[in-house]
């Protein structure tokens, strides 16, 4: 009978393929014809090794109230077929990650849709758990052992492809900890000794791709491992993930080494590369700046007010040794010209050479250039004091534009009200300048915070959540190359800054280190700071002091 029934609806739809998005689709004659799939919004549970499976029912209705099962002759689709597939109505999930996705029906030319989410949970027993630790949990709620998360910040966004994301908390006088990471598509439980976790590369993975673009929960309990212990539990926090991963590649300064190190953004699970140190040049190399394409790197060696250095990177061969005198220093875009300050002079360089072209008309002492992503326009700084191209003080960021060969008059983008802005950087899409904002000098300032300023309008945003706590050394602030997609029609940048706040319990305050932040310019449109509380990049020596992170699009391989 069915079957008579879904032949005679199928008749009534015709060949006619003028539907609208309801499911609807109109046969010969006018009449509606409508598609429906069911279950709606379900729920599928999977797990490592562990597929999840759902049965769909499709049922078309025509306009005069005859409906029919067309379940054997509809197709159905996942619309991220990643997350899983159908054979004949059934879908079938992986068993590597959770997730959300669209189930879409199509019968006769008639389509209809449900969300559907994919819920992936595993337990993990770490750091010397025992075997029966979720047993040890059953005890009465006791607010004198809640533990408190005091690593990562509670909003914070990282990418996908961090890796090493280490969770620390105080103990509150527990030894076992239950650690979870919740939400609609993840419920991911672990149990673990200590105060800190952090996941190995298989539990990093099921969380951070089951939710791209999306946050967890983080809970945590503590108690006793011995057993029969109440149990106390920390206010939870909240952990984003960003859509897309962080590309490029930093190369940094360590005052330990004296020298440049290199990560890789694009191969996470690969280690820092002391890529050009005293063991490679027999000098202290310092203040560098690479190429947007990784190809070559310029610096001074041995320090302020020294000779400056240009190195091919894929040979590590010097282009320019000593050859002229360099304290900062900013590549065009496209790397062909290079643009430094010496003593408060500007000059225009040959990129390969590092051979003078001009100088730079500034209206007064310059210093921290740095060119905009359109090859167009220099921003520096233009103190009201100065007893070195580091250490200046009172400065107003100035602009001065560039095209076709000749410079343009200056003009001031934040002007100095008596306090210091200085160490600016442009966005990767040429619309903020990221700078430093402190009472006094500019060398080494405890004071000195992150601020943005809209090149459009002057408009100056603090971003108080990822400067963090007062008085850190918030300093040399630089963007990554990329503009991600975020939120669907947004964009999402990121930033590094050099800072000496504490990381969790694992490294009291004092010791500058490199940290980043994500930057959503939608929120600063709303009047809101467009910043994300600061994490510190994983990959770091804990041990010495890493400044001046500059990145480039890709790090080149050394022949």
């Amino acid at each position: 009978m069915v079957r008579i029934l879904a032949v005679a609806l199928l008749a009534v739809l015709g060949c006619k393929d003028d539907f609208d998005s309801g499911g609807e689709s109109e046969g010969e004659g006018g009449a509606a014809v409508v598609l429906a799939i069911s279950p709606l919004d379900a729920v599928v549970s999977l797990s490592p090794g562990v597929p999840g499976t759902q049965a769909y029912t499709v049922t078309a209705t025509s306009a005069d109230g005859v409906s029919a099962d067309v379940t054997g002759d509809a197709r159905l689709t996942a619309a991220e077929p990643n997350l899983g597939t159908f054979v004949g109505a059934t879908f079938t999930s992986g068993d590597a990650r959770g997730g959300r996705t669209i189930v879409t029906a199509t019968y006769g030319g008639a389509t209809a849709s449900t969300g559907v989410t994919l819920r992936f949970s595993t337990t993990v027993i770490a750091g010397g758990a025992p075997k029966n630790a979720a047993t040890l949990f059953e005890g009465a709620d006791d607010p004198a052992r809640a533990p408190a998360f005091v690593y990562p910040e509670s909003g914070v966004l990282v990418p996908p492809n961090l890796l090493l994301l280490n969770y620390q908390w105080n103990a509150g006088g527990n030894d076992l900890f239950e650690l979870r990471f919740a939400n609609a598509q993840t419920d991911i439980v672990v149990y673990t000794l200590g105060a800190s976790f952090q996941a190995d590369l298989g539990t990093w993975t099921y969380l951070a791709e089951t939710n791209r673009g999306d946050a967890v929960e983080v809970s945590l309990r503590g108690t006793s491992a011995a057993g029969g212990a109440s149990v106390g539990t920390a206010a939870p926090i909240s952990v984003k993930f960003s859509e897309e991963n962080v590309l490029g590649g930093i190369y940094y300064w360590t005052t330990t080494d004296q020298g440049v190190i290199r990560y890789d953004f694009g191969a996470p699970s690969s280690a820092p590369e002391a890529f050009y140190t005293p063991v490679q040049s027999g000098r202290c190399v310092a203040c560098h700046v690479v190429t947007r394409d990784g190809a070559r790197m310029a610096f001074e060696f041995n320090g302020g007010d020294q000779q400056a250095g240009i190195l091919d990177i894929a040979s590590r061969a010097l282009l320019a040794d000593s050859t002229y005198q360099a304290n900062f220093q900013t590549y065009s875009p496209d790397g062909a010209l290079l643009a430094t300050t010496f003593q408060g002079t500007l000059t225009l360089r040959e990129g390969l050479t590092g051979g003078a072209m001009g100088t730079i008309p500034t209206g007064g002492y310059a210093t921290h250039p740095d060119w905009s992503p359109d090859g167009e326009t220099i921003v520096f700084t233009l103190p009201a004091g100065a007893s070195a191209d580091w250490e200046v003080s009172g400065g107003s960021l100035v602009t001065v534009p560039y095209a076709g060969g000749a410079w343009g008059a200056t003009s001031t983008l934040v002007a100095s009200g008596g306090e210091n802005n200085y160490y600016s950087s442009f966005s990767p899409d040429g619309e903020w300048v990221i700078f430093n904002r402190a009472p006094g000098g500019s060398n080494n300032n405890p004071e000195a915070d992150v601020y943005v300023v809209r090149v459009a309008d002057g408009t100056v945003i603090e971003l108080a959540r990822a400067n963090g706590p007062p008085s850190v050394t918030n300093s040399w602030a630089r963007w990554s190359p990329f503009v991600q997609r975020w939120n669907e029609k947004g964009k999402l940048m990121w930033f590094t800054v050099s800072s000496k706040r504490a990381y969790g319990n694992a490294l009291a305050a004092g010791q500058p280190q490199l940290w980043m932040a994500a930057f959503d310019p939608a929120l600063a449109e709303g009047g809101e700071d467009p910043s994300f509380p600061a994490f510190w990049l994983p990959f770091q020596n804990i041990g010495t002091s890493n400044h001046i992170a500059q990145w480039t699009e890709v790090i080149v391989g050394v022949d």
